[in-house]
């Protein structure tokens, strides 16, 4: 196997930083190319399936050279922000040298035994799988796996998740207070916050940042405080990411637009209006607007505003976020010690 193989560029600041051209590591050509950073054009690396899952970017068997085993456990059906934050995660880990197997939750994983030989589990957001879900807890709790819970939502209500975990990881001081008032105090003392992982290099302060734009990352969880706002500030014109269609010559319909082509569309536009109808756990669009050079209006809903640094100050904001997965793979590593 060769060592390096050559990729295009897709993504637009790969692209200012790199040229229209990479040479990258086997792994590391595959997870971009199937996240949409590159299009991998070398004849020698054969791609027997366009890589489209989120699972598929997550190994799926143990490496042959004896390393700390970590199975993650997640639902894949998505792949939203949570997603990928969990996955920029996991390729920080492998390159500290942890061993990370994907288990999907609900999928055909041939039983349980990955996480038999597994050293330590992950469980990430686990919600829409309820079935799944369960026989995952039941064979936990009667295995007495050590296990970490890793958080990105406020959809889990089974309160023995929080309890039994060697350690609860949260994405922000108001998401812990959320899991620590329905589980009790009890889950204080093994609960750490940490903000979600970025790859903080994707988002840059730019411009034009046309003035008088409002740009609506997230729609759906918006609609009714969106709706509010235009008619109250028809002086302004609106992008929404979104199909909808609404009325008004200052709103304007963008479309889905894929994650990976974001960070393209934030610099574009001078305010980001981000205000959830309900309680979530962060909401990175907080971070990717502040990273772009975007001003900001949110909510008490978007845990992230709850955390005690300057979150709106991007010198503050990006250090931290570089920060907080290396914070995260040292509390796993102590977790395991």
């Amino acid at each position: 196997m060769k060592s390096f193989y050559k990729c295009e560029c897709i993504d637009k600041s790969l692209k200012q930083r790199h040229g229209d051209f990479m040479h990258l590591p086997y792994n590391d050509a595959r997870s971009l190319h199937a996240s949409g950073h590159v299009k991998i054009i070398d004849p020698d690396l054969k791609l027997d399936r366009e890589i489209v899952e989120t699972n598929y970017l997550y190994r799926d068997s143990w490496a042959k050279r004896r390393l700390t085993r970590i199975a993650w456990c997640q639902n894949y059906e998505k792949n939203g922000g949570a997603e990928i934050s969990s996955f920029n995660v996991v390729q920080i880990g492998q390159r500290l040298g942890f061993d990370i197997v994907g288990w999907k939750v609900g999928g055909d994983n041939s039983g349980f035994e990955l996480l038999k030989s597994a050293d330590i589990v992950i469980v990430n957001n686990l919600h829409y799988v309820d079935d799944a879900k369960s026989a995952l807890l039941d064979w936990l709790f009667k295995s007495g796996k050590p296990f970490v819970k890793y958080d990105h939502d406020c959809f889990e209500v089974e309160k023995e998740i929080y309890r039994r975990s060697r350690l609860n990881v949260f994405i922000s001081p108001k998401h812990a207070q959320h899991y620590i008032d329905l589980c009790g105090e009890e889950i204080k003392g093994r609960s750490i916050c940490l903000p979600l992982s970025f790859c903080v290099d994707d988002w840059k302060m730019g411009g034009p940042h046309t003035p008088g734009t409002v740009f609506v990352p997230s729609y759906g969880k918006c609609r009714d405080n969106v709706l509010d706002y235009l008619k109250s500030n028809s002086h302004l014109k609106f992008f929404i990411a979104s199909d909808v269609v609404l009325a008004g010559k200052n709103v304007f319909s963008l479309g889905k637009i894929n994650y990976t082509k974001m960070c393209e569309y934030y610099p574009m536009y001078e305010t980001v209006f981000h205000c959830p109808l309900e309680k979530c756990a962060g909401e990175r669009i907080l971070f990717e607007a502040i990273m772009s050079g975007c001003k900001v209006i949110t909510n008490e809903n978007a845990f992230h505003t709850s955390w005690d640094f300057d979150w709106r100050n991007d010198a503050v904001l990006r250090p931290i976020l570089k920060k907080a997965p290396y914070e995260f793979w040292a509390a796993i590593d102590g977790v395991i010690r």
